[in-house]
């Protein structure tokens, strides 16, 4: 019920559109039965026709032989035939042709001999099926624009919400799953948003009135149907619980296919060097099948339900037929309203069908909202205070005090007992092997995770009540993996700010020593650089990171191994420009490369999770500890002649 709330809150802000498209629908469904209702002075017609044809040759066995059998007994009363209206209509409609003087225009040889009355029936039941038509495509347009702007807006909460997660979320959740979740999940439900809902609208209409119509033409035999009909309820409640697990297991399938394509895809080049490309075939043919056995469940699931309801409806058919013989031998009503009464039982299974149809689509979209959701109602860990403290405008000093950190799930602690200050301006540096706990302290000032014990303060007050925009706001990052998106040099250093002036862009540039490459580029500022900046090498792209940087202008920066993946001939150009990028800042450096950070004003040494050593090079280096030995691994340096 939760969940039917859920989908729904998605419809209402359309309810005047829909209430609309539900009503065309409706007339939709009532013209249907018209439709039927119209076939019974056809067939009467015809049988009338026939009879008269065969009058003369009748006459002549009778006198021959006396026992020929009494002829169906005639209707009694105009009440016993409760589609005589449909007959008199005709007459009316024939009526008004006739005083607008069309009867003789419709002579077609009189019919070809059946009388104008045919004509005039044909006329009726073309109307009714232009009418329909029109109805249904003004039904099915408005109800298909309500659709999409639902998916519409599911995708928008989706995405804004993945957006807007913690870093945390990333981490347990692969990206083919989401990339799944948003693309595959979400084009399910557009599939039953914009066309099943009006299959189940319409076909849902049409069975009440033809079910109603029915009852109006033989109130006994459609009772002795509802007996026999609700023998499909069973079946369909099981095939749409089969439907919703398959679907399930295929969706995820589905993001674990995604997840290994993006892998090879962005890993093409380590593929390749690796000569795995046979191992990454056989891992995604193995998940290929899985998912392929998940969609053979459901398409077991699917193609189970219409084979059960035609069975039902074969029975339901046979019932029709004995005990509509009677009634046609007992005078109580005519072939014509026989046959309009068969084909409404008939036209019964046909919705019927079709519900069964929409409704699978219908529960594989259920199970994709399920899976939506699962993601939307993800708790972001990190978050604005209600009230938070205005940043400073000035930042003299950032210090980390008693501060602890384990990953989620995971009790090991990666920081410890970590405390430091680094006073406005200054460039602080942290060196350690791997696994020291750097890039993680580095990633705690941005709450990109939150401390689980201790404090990291600006000026004195707990990041954790500033705004979390103005925080970040006010801290530029420069890392190893230097994220460029498939766009203009000018919008990648501008990064969301169209507004900000060429000259600008242009001086970041130059600070960041691009601007000569970017001059070089066909397009110059407006030349696109595709995705992940592939047309670049890794000093050009790491030197726009840094003019974004600047452009931003953040009085805290941090720079994790921004240098450590480039050659040397990229390293000094882009050590000038992170040089110009320090300047006036309070700088916090994660750095492999030990010359890289030797005009640092403190160095501190983390060794599992803990501050174990802190002063400036030179002072390091004279302790002869853990720096000295890395330095020493590093440049081959024999501690001696330091």
């Amino acid at each position: 019920m939760k969940l039917t709330r859920r989908i729904l809150h998605y419809f209402r802000p359309y309810l005047f559109q829909l209430v609309l498209s539900f009503l065309i629908l409706a007339t939709v469904a009532i013209l249907w039965q018209a439709v039927i209702f119209s076939a019974k002075p056809v067939f009467d017609g015809l049988m009338k026709l026939g009879n008269e044809g065969q009058t003369e040759s009748v006459v002549k066995v009778q006198h021959v032989d006396d026992a020929v059998k009494k002829p169906v007994r005639k209707i009694h009363s105009k009440s016993q035939d409760k589609l005589a209206f449909i007959t008199r209509a005709k007459n009316k409609l024939k009526k008004w042709l006739e005083k607008k003087g069309w009867i003789p225009h419709l002579d077609l040889n009189r019919a070809i001999k059946g009388g104008e009355d045919i004509m005039v029936i044909l006329i009726m039941m073309l109307s009714v099926f232009l009418l329909k038509g029109l109805f249904t495509f003004s039904g099915f347009y408005i109800l298909g624009r309500v659709g999409f702007k639902v998916v519409r807006d599911i995708r928008d909460d989706l995405y804004r919400k993945m957006t807007m997660q913690s870093v945390s979320f990333f981490d347990r959740y692969h990206s083919g799953t989401l990339i799944s979740r948003i693309t595959n999940d979400v084009f399910l439900i557009q599939n039953a948003a914009t066309t099943k809902i009006g299959d189940i609208v319409k076909e849902s209409l049409i069975l009440v009135i033809l079910i109603a119509g029915v009852f109006y033409i033989s109130p006994g035999l459609s009772a002795l149907l509802l007996v026999i009909i609700p023998l499909n309820i069973i079946p369909f409640i099981l095939i749409s619980r089969a439907i919703r697990r398959a679907t399930g297991s295929a969706q995820s399938r589905m993001g674990e296919l995604t997840n290994i394509l993006k892998e090879t895809i962005t890993g093409n080049r380590i593929v390749k060097a690796f000569s795995m490309e046979e191992f990454e075939i056989h891992k995604f043919v193995q998940k290929n099948y899985e998912f392929f056995k998940a969609n053979v469940r459901m398409v077991l699931a699917t193609a189970s339900s219409s084979p059960i309801m035609e069975f039902i409806g074969a029975i339901v058919f046979c019932v029709v037929i004995f005990y509509g013989s009677i009634q046609i031998r007992n005078g109580m009503m005519t072939v014509g309203t026989f046959v309009v009464y068969i084909g409404g039982v008939i036209f019964i299974y046909s919705p019927i069908r079709r519900l069964v149809k929409a409704n699978n689509d219908i529960q594989q979209a259920v199970e994709a909202f399920r899976r939506i959701f699962e993601l939307m109602d993800e708790e972001n860990r990190i978050q604005s205070p209600v009230k938070p403290t205005p940043f400073p405008e000035k930042v003299e000093e950032v210090a980390f005090s008693n501060v602890c950190f384990h990953y989620e799930k995971d009790d090991r602690p990666v920081l410890s007992d970590v405390s430091f200050a680094v006073p406005m301006g200054t460039i602080a540096a942290f060196v350690g092997s791997s696994g020291a706990g750097k890039t993680t302290l580095a990633n705690l000032l941005p709450r990109f995770f939150d401390v689980t014990g201790g404090s990291i303060t600006i000026n004195g007050v707990d990041i954790r009540d500033f705004e979390l925009k103005a925080l970040r706001r006010h801290i530029g990052m420069v890392t190893q993996d230097t994220v460029l998106f498939d766009d203009t040099v000018f919008n990648n250093i501008a990064y969301g700010r169209a507004d900000f002036p060429m000259e600008q862009v242009v001086k970041a540039a130059k600070m960041a020593f691009a601007h000569e490459f970017i001059e070089a580029m066909p397009k110059g500022y407006q030349s696109r650089i595709r995705e992940s900046g592939v047309l670049l090498s890794g000093g050009q792209r790491q030197r726009l990171s840094i003019a974004r940087a600047l452009l931003k202008n953040p009085p805290i920066l941090i720079l994790d191994e921004a240098t450590s993946a480039l050659d040397t001939e990229s390293e000094i150009l882009v050590q000038k420009a992170l040089n110009n990028l320090m300047q006036n800042r309070t700088t916090f450096v994660i750095a492999h490369r030990l010359s890289t950070i030797r005009s640092a004003d403190v160095i501190y040494v983390l060794e599992q999770g803990k501050i174990v050593e802190s002063g400036c090079h030179d002072e390091l280096i004279s302790q002869n500890g853990i720096y000295t030995r890395l330095y020493n691994m590093q440049f081959g340096v024999d501690s001696g002649n330091q």
